[in-house]
């Protein structure tokens, strides 16, 4: 399968979504169902995709969206009415967003869990976007930020004198500082990548030996510079000669304990045998007076 650029399918999936950016918290509400949706139906249609193969699991994909959008309308039009009148129609984009599709052909091959990981992944990225455009856009065209959470008027960053940007609540304007948006968040997620790949590329050179100055310490498992290592295994030598000394050592204090006992034996032995002559000794001096 052709590998697909996730941001440029972020940026399609979540570009019908630009009108809706006009103040954080629509753009909040949006995000919220926008990550439920996506990977509610990417969970869904991982789990039956076994049993429903080739592209039929779009079709499954898109119908579970579609649900799945339907019924997140109405649940903010019954609990939330203001983000659900700030968000309008564009709510229902949702249920045919390329970002639903992209999402289920990118991980038609994957596991289950890698499919919702992916589509996490997509809807994290997405939702960033959202969220970075409504910041700017609310606050240069009102001067507030977070304005309508808690029926509240937002924190006012600019003062009285502040009249408002026109242009950042025009279309273009807003096509403008969504495209921004969403080359910052690329540029960020990017760079977290390249980050990776390099830890990646530095581990397996340290793995396989092939690192100038670091190496994997054989015993501990840590990386260390090789420097450290031959002086960790240097220590580790000295520790293991002196330890075979003194189990030398030890071997022969228990030798020469032995042959002191053996030597008290012979001792004792002697002795033994001295008084046995003696008294032999005395028993023939005895016998011999008997017998004059």
């Amino acid at each position: 399968m052709k590998k697909t650029n996730d941001t440029s399918l972020v940026i399609l999936g979540v570009l019908p979504f630009a009108a809706a950016t006009s103040k954080v918290y629509y753009a909040f509400w949006t995000a919220l169902v926008l990550t439920a949706v996506v990977v509610t139906a990417s969970l869904v249609a991982g789990a039956v995709k076994h049993l429903i193969r080739g592209r039929a699991g779009l079709l499954v994909h898109a119908a579970v969206g579609a649900g799945l959008t339907a019924v997140s309308g109405m649940l903010l039009q019954a609990y939330v009415p203001e983000a659900a009148a700030g968000i309008g129609v564009y709510l229902s984009f949702m249920a045919v967003n390329v970002l639903v599709f992209a999402v289920s052909e990118a991980s038609a091959e994957n596991t289950l869990k890698a499919s919702v990981k992916n589509a996490a992944v997509c809807a994290g990225m997405g939702s960033g976007v959202l969220l970075l455009a409504a910041v700017v856009r609310e606050l240069l065209r009102y001067g507030t930020l977070f304005a309508g959470f808690g029926g509240g008027e937002g924190a006012v960053i600019f003062g009285d004198w502040f009249t408002g940007v026109e242009f950042a609540g025009t279309a273009a304007g807003t096509l403008i500082l969504f495209g921004l948006a969403a080359a910052a968040v690329q540029k960020i997620v990017g760079t977290i990548r390249a980050k990776q790949r390099k830890r990646m590329i530095l581990h397996e050179m340290i793995a396989s030996d092939c690192h100038p100055d670091l190496v994997i310490d054989a015993i501990t498992g840590k990386t260390v510079r090789r420097t450290t290592a031959a002086m960790l295994a240097q220590r580790r030598l000295m520790n293991e000669a002196n330890a075979e000394n003194d189990a030398d050592e030890n071997e022969a204090d228990a030798e020469l304990e032995s042959l002191e006992e053996d030597a008290g034996y012979a001792d004792a032995e002697n002795d033994t045998a001295g008084a046995e002559s003696g008294k032999a000794n005395a028993e023939n001096e005895s016998g011999e007076v008997e017998a004059e």
